[in-house]
C-alpha cells in the first residue's frame, strides 16, 4: 500500500484566539477590591448602552437587538468556528457531528473545555432548543427554511451563505459590536496567504487538485468555488471541470495533477472508521497509477476544508505551506 501525506493541521494560531473564550473563572482569588468591580461594572454597562440596541441587516431582512445576546443558540454547524473565534460561546449548537473532523473538535473542545455547550442534535431538536430559553437564534442561508419556525422562538438571523467567508464573520461581529475583532481576524488572514503564496511560489508550476471523497467517486474544489486554493495562491489547475458536479477516477486519472489534495466528504464519512472514503481507492489500478500517487504526493487533509467553516481556511493555506513550500 503506498504511503499517504496525512495532514490533521490544529492551526495553532486560530486555537490561540479562541483559547480563552467561556473560562473566566468568577472566584478568581486575584480579583479587585469590590469598588474597583463596581466601577469596572459601570464601564461594562456603558460599553454595553454604547452597542445596543443595534440593528441588523441579514439574509431574512433585518432584526433589532436591543441589548446584548446572553444566550444564543445556532442553527447549523458551519457556524460554531466563527462564533468561537470572536470569543462567544453558544448555549446550543448542533455539535453531534464535530468528531467528524478532528480539527473541529479540537477547537470546540479548546473553547470549551468543561462541555457546557448542549448539542441540539444532528436535525434540531425543537424541545431541546426551546428548552435552552435562547434570546437569540443564529443560522445560515442554508438553512434560511427554518427561520419562521425558530423565530417563533426568539429573535433570528441568517447569515450569509457565499463562498466568502469573510461576510459571514463580518455579519456575527455586527450582532455582537465586535467589528474590530473581526478586522483583525480578517487582516491575520490575509497575512497569512501572503506569506503562503510567498512561501509556495517555486513550487507554482506544479499542478494541483483538490478533491472530496464521497467514496464512489469525488467532488473537484474547483477555481470557480474555491479560489483561494488555485488563483490566489499562484498555483495551476489540473485538468478543466466545468461545473461542481461529482466525477469519477477516470477523470481525475485524466487531469493527472502533480499533487492531489484529498479530504473526505463530512455528511458521509463515518467518525468510528476515518478515512475509509479514501481508502476506498487502495486497490483500484486506475487510482495507483496517477502520478501524485504514485511519487507520494497524496496529502490528506482534515473534512474541514471541503466545508465553508472559517478555520477551513487556515487549514488550506497551512497545508499549502506544508506540502508545496520552500
Amino acid at each position: 500500500m503506498l504511503k499517504k501525506a496525512t495532514t490533521w493541521l490544529t492551526f495553532p494560531v486560530f486555537l490561540l484566539m479562541i483559547g480563552g473564550c467561556g473560562t473566566e473563572d468568577a472566584s478568581s482569588s486575584d480579583r479587585e477590591p469590590e469598588e474597583n468591580e463596581e466601577a469596572s461594572d459601570t464601564e461594562g454597562e456603558e460599553e454595553t448602552d454604547e452597542r445596543f440596541p443595534r440593528t441588523v441587516e441579514h439574509e431574512e431582512g433585518e432584526t433589532v437587538i436591543e441589548e446584548e445576546p446572553q444566550r444564543v443558540a445556532l442553527g447549523d454547524v458551519n457556524i460554531i468556528d466563527y462564533f468561537l473565534a470572536l470569543d462567544e460561546l453558544p448555549v446550543g449548537a448542533r455539535i453531534d457531528t464535530i468528531d467528524r473532523s478532528p480539527a473541529l473538535q479540537e477547537i470546540v473542545e479548546s473553547a470549551d473545555p468543561e462541555g457546557s455547550i448542549t448539542s441540539l442534535g444532528g436535525q434540531i431538536n425543537m424541545e431541546t432548543l426551546i428548552g435552552l430559553e435562547p434570546d437569540l437564534i443564529i443560522d445560515s442561508e442554508g438553512k434560511a427554511e427554518n427561520y419562521e419556525r425558530n423565530s417563533k422562538v426568539a429573535d433570528t438571523i441568517v447569515l450569509d451563505g457565499s463562498n466568502d467567508r469573510t461576510v459571514r464573520l463580518e455579519q456575527l461581529a455586527d450582532i455582537f459590536g465586535k467589528e474590530d475583532l473581526a478586522e483583525s481576524l480578517i487582516e491575520d488572514l490575509e497575512t497569512l496567504k501572503d506569506e503562503t503564496k510567498e512561501n509556495i511560489a517555486p513550487n507554482a508550476d506544479e499542478t494541483v487538485l483538490f478533491l472530496r471523497a464521497n467514496g464512489r467517486d469525488f467532488t473537484v474544489l474547483t477555481p470557480e468555488e474555491n479560489g483561494l486554493l488555485y488563483e490566489e495562491m499562484g498555483l495551476e489547475t489540473a485538468g478543466t471541470f466545468d461545473d461542481l458536479g461529482q466525477v469519477g477516477v477516470e477523470a481525475v486519472s485524466d487531469a493527472d495533477p502533480d499533487h492531489i489534495f484529498i479530504m473526505e466528504a463530512r455528511r458521509e464519512m463515518d467518525a468510528d472508521n476515518i478515512g475509509a472514503l479514501i481508502d476506498v481507492w487502495d486497490d483500484n489500478s486506475v487510482w495507483n497509477n496517477i502520478d501524485a500517487v504514485q511519487n507520494d504526493q497524496m496529502y490528506i487533509l482534515d473534512p474541514l476544508v471541503a466545508d465553508d467553516f472559517f478555520a477551513g481556511w487556515h487549514l488550506e493555506l497551512e497545508a499549502l505551506n506544508e506540502h508545496l513550500g520552500e
